[in-house]
């Protein structure tokens, strides 16, 4: 029983990092389309 509550602690942390880096990663693309956007609009 115990180990079994184990194994889903550490699958439940698993998903967090993997949901924290998906996060991170679409914040940096967004950030980057909307600095392209404004450079486009800046230039032309």
């Amino acid at each position: 029983m115990n180990n079994e509550k184990q194994f889903f602690t550490e699958v439940i942390n698993f998903y967090k990092i993997v949901a924290n880096a998906t996060i991170l990663f679409y914040n940096q693309y967004i950030i980057t389309i909307l600095k392209g956007e404004l450079l486009f609009k800046i230039i032309f």
